[in-house]
C-alpha cells in the first residue's frame, strides 16, 4: 500500500512540474505576445522591467517617453501605420456642445494658439498639420444656451474628463493636470467663456461612460481616436491632432524596425486603445 501511494505521489509531482513547464509558459510558444496595460506609463513601466520587450504607442507619447524617461529608448516609426484623428469625446445627445467646441476650436487655430501649444508639447521646430475640417462649425450655436445644459448647470464650468496617464497629452503634475490637450481645452474655454474643471477616469472607466451617455462630465479629451466603431455610440468633436502608431524599444534592442518582431516578442499596449488594435491585426489575437 504505501509502495502504491508512493508511485502515485511520483506520478502526481511529474506531471505538475510538466504542467509548470509546457502548460504554464504562453511566451515560449511562437508568435508575439500582446500584453495589455491600463495606462500608457503602465505600458514604460513594464518596458523598463523586463516585462516586455517593445510598447506600442502614438508617436508622440513614444517621443516624450524616450527624452523624458528613465532609460534610453529608441522610437521606432511604423511606415504604414494609418495616421489617426483625435476629437474631443462626449455622450452623442450633446450635439450643441460639439459645435460650440469646433468654433473655439477653429478660432484657437486661426489666432495662432494652437500652434503655440503644439510648440511647448509636441514639436517645436515644425509647424501642426491639421485635416482641413473648412465649412464644418455652426458659428450661431449660443455659447450661453450651451454652458446651462452643462453637467454642472451653472452656466461657467465645463467639467472635462481625462486619463492623466499619457503624456505629454495629460498627465499630473504638482497635483494638477498638465499637457497638451489641458492646455488645448483651457485655451477652448477661455473664448467660450468658461472655466474648466477637470475629473480623471481610466481609460476603460472612460469609454464606458462615454458610450453609456449618462456621464457625470461634459466631454473628454484625452488624445482618443475618431473610429467608425467609437463613433456609433460617442460623439467626437471635429479632429484636433494628427498622430500614428510608433514601437518604442531599449536602445540596445536588436529590433530596429516593426518588420524585426517575431517569435517570442512581448509587446505592451494600452488597453482598448487604436494601439492594442493595431498590435492585434499585426500579430493576431492575445
Amino acid at each position: 500500500m504505501k509502495k502504491r501511494l508512493l508511485m502515485l505521489s511520483i506520478v502526481a509531482v511529474l506531471a505538475l512540474a510538466l504542467f509548470a513547464v509546457v502548460g504554464c509558459s504562453d511566451d515560449a510558444d511562437e508568435g508575439v505576445t500582446i500584453r495589455p496595460y491600463s495606462g500608457g506609463q503602465e505600458c514604460f513601466l513594464a518596458l523598463a522591467s523586463g516585462e516586455v520587450d517593445g510598447v506600442i504607442i502614438d508617436i508622440p507619447v513614444a517621443v516624450n517617453q524616450a527624452a523624458e524617461g528613465d532609460f534610453d529608448l529608441r522610437t521606432i516609426p511604423i511606415p504604414d501605420a494609418d495616421p489617426e484623428y483625435f476629437g474631443f469625446s462626449m455622450g452623442q445627445s450633446r450635439t450643441e456642445l460639439a459645435e460650440l467646441l469646433n468654433v473655439a476650436l477653429a478660432e484657437v487655430v486661426a489666432d495662432g494658439t494652437y500652434a503655440e501649444i503644439y510648440a511647448r508639447w509636441i514639436d517645436a521646430d515644425n509647424p501642426p498639420t491639421l485635416p482641413n475640417v473648412e465649412g464644418s462649425t455652426d458659428a450661431s450655436v449660443d455659447a450661453d444656451s450651451v454652458l446651462a445644459n452643462t453637467v454642472r448647470g451653472d452656466g461657467i464650468t465645463l467639467t472635462v474628463a481625462t486619463d492623466p496617464t499619457y503624456p505629454p497629452f495629460q498627465s499630473m503634475e504638482g497635483g494638477s493636470p498638465v499637457g497638451f490637450d489641458i492646455d488645448l481645452v483651457n485655451a477652448i474655454a477661455a473664448h467660450i467663456g468658461a472655466e474648466v474643471e477637470f475629473v480623471f477616469l481610466e481609460w476603460d472607466a472612460l469609454l464606458t461612460a462615454l458610450s453609456s451617455d449618462s456621464q457625470d462630465f461634459d466631454f473628454a479629451a484625452s488624445a482618443m481616436t475618431i473610429t467608425e466603431e467609437r463613433a456609433e455610440t460617442i460623439l467626437f468633436s471635429n479632429p484636433y491632432f494628427v498622430s500614428v502608431q510608433a514601437l518604442s524599444v531599449p536602445a540596445d534592442s536588436d529590433v530596429n524596425s516593426i518588420d524585426d518582431v517575431g517569435d517570442g516578442f512581448r509587446v505592451a499596449v494600452q488597453n482598448g486603445t487604436t494601439g492594442h488594435i493595431f498590435a492585434t491585426e499585426r500579430f493576431g489575437a492575445e
